[in-house]
C-alpha cells in the first residue's frame, strides 16, 4: 500500500500543478484584456480633449479655422498633452472640413483623434477617433460666439 501511495500524491501534484498554470495563463490574458479597455477609454478621452479644444478656440476667436493655403476645405492641427511627471501622455489630432461652412449647410465637420502614447515601447498606441458636426448658424449672437454641435459618433461616422 506504501507503494501506491507515493505515485498517487505525485500525480495529484503534477494535476494541481497543471490547473494552477492554466488559471495563471487565463489571469494574464483577463488582464491583458483590462489593459487593453483602459487604453480604450483613456485615447477616447484625448479624442473628447480635441473636440473640446476645437469648441473653445472656435468661440474665442472669430476668424478660427483659418483658410488653409494647401487645401482650403481642410483644416489640421495637434497638441501634445503632458502627464503630471511631465511625460507626454497622448495627442489629440484634429481634422475640420469647412466645405460645408456657407449656407445651405452652415456645419463643420470636425474629427478628432486620441492617441495614447504607449506604456511599453513593444505596445501599439490606443487610437480613437470622434467625429462631430459643429452648427454655424448662431455663430454671431447677442451673447457672443456660440456653437453647438449637432452630431458625435465614433469612427464608423466619417464618410
Amino acid at each position: 500500500m506504501k507503494g501506491f501511495l507515493y505515485p498517487m500524491i505525485l500525480l495529484l501534484m503534477a494535476v494541481l500543478l497543471v490547473l494552477g498554470g492554466a488559471f495563471l495563463s487565463r489571469q494574464i490574458s483577463y488582464r491583458k484584456a483590462a489593459q487593453f479597455e483602459i487604453q480604450a477609454v483613456q485615447a477616447e478621452a484625448l479624442a473628447r480633449a480635441g473636440l473640446e479644444d476645437f469648441r473653445v478656440k472656435w468661440e474665442r476667436d472669430s476668424d478660427f479655422p483659418p483658410a488653409d493655403q494647401q487645401d482650403p476645405g481642410r483644416f489640421t492641427y495637434s497638441e501634445t498633452l503632458p502627464g503630471l511627471d511631465g511625460r507626454p501622455v497622448g495627442v489629440y489630432l484634429v481634422e475640420v472640413d469647412t466645405r460645408f461652412r456657407e449656407k445651405p449647410g452652415e456645419f463643420l465637420r470636425v474629427a478628432s483623434t486620441g492617441i495614447l502614447t504607449p506604456y511599453s515601447p513593444q505596445d501599439e498606441p490606443a487610437r480613437t477617433t470622434l467625429v462631430g458636426e459643429f452648427d454655424l448658424s448662431d455663430r454671431h449672437t447677442t451673447l457672443g460666439l456660440q456653437g453647438r454641435w449637432l452630431n458625435l459618433a465614433g469612427d464608423d461616422a466619417r464618410r
